[in-house]
């Protein structure tokens, strides 16, 4: 067929990638033989729709009536650039350089509303949520605070309520952070989270699914 054949080729190109994909919980397709691919990517794609990737997970989230998530709009942009250049300029300066306008046309150029949630506390808009769902975790993108909003425990509400979401389905929670923002690696490692590998730049942490009895 010829659906199984594409399946096949795209199969081939994935491979390449496989290491960081398996760590994101992307695909698992070390141990497939060539004859078992169409129907292996077949189960996966269905998954996957199943679980229609950022909408379920976010649906279960639990949070306290004063902190909640809302879909990101195209007028979002501006807003969303604020809160990197706030919480995170610093960061990314030790590691890459920060120039406002390189950075800013970088940002529109790539800015995706339906990759992103904006984190709402009382009312106001105080940060950005993104998250993607694959075979077997939850890759949190990004979570980025203001500075105002910033040592409230709200973040840690939002990665418990994420943890807990992706219990209910079966899914680990991962993430990377830059080596450059120790802080955020105690918070992490603080909620639970174990490292896995780095990069030249980040640190790689995964928090494991726990199967109950």
């Amino acid at each position: 067929m010829f659906w199984r054949a594409r399946l096949a080729q795209a199969v081939t190109k994935y491979m390449l990638f496989i290491r960081i994909f398996n760590f994101w919980g992307c695909l698992e397709l070390d141990d497939l033989k060539a004859e078992a691919i169409p129907a292996r990517m077949t189960e996966i794609f269905e998954r996957r729709s199943e679980l229609s990737s950022t909408d379920l997970v976010n649906a279960r989230l639990q949070l306290p009536p004063d902190l909640s998530l809302r879909p990101a709009a195209e007028n979002d942009a501006d807003f969303l650039f604020d809160v990197i250049k706030a919480s995170m300029a610093t960061y990314i300066d030790q590691i890459y350089g920060w120039n406002d306008a390189r950075q800013y046309v970088y940002f529109q150029r790539s800015f995706d509303p339906a990759e992103h949630q904006i984190i709402v506390y009382r009312g106001q808009d105080i940060g950005r949520w993104a998250i993607r769902v694959g075979e077997t975790a939850v890759f949190l993108a990004n979570i980025q605070l203001l500075p105002a909003y910033q040592g409230q425990g709200l973040g840690s509400i939002l990665i418990r309520a994420l943890m807990q979401a992706a219990q209910e389905i079966e899914l680990d929670v991962s993430l990377q952070v830059l080596k450059s923002n120790p802080a955020a690696l105690r918070l992490y490692e603080r909620l639970g989270f174990q490292m896995m590998g780095e990069t030249e730049t980040h640190y790689l942490l995964r928090s494991w699914f726990a199967p109950r009895d």
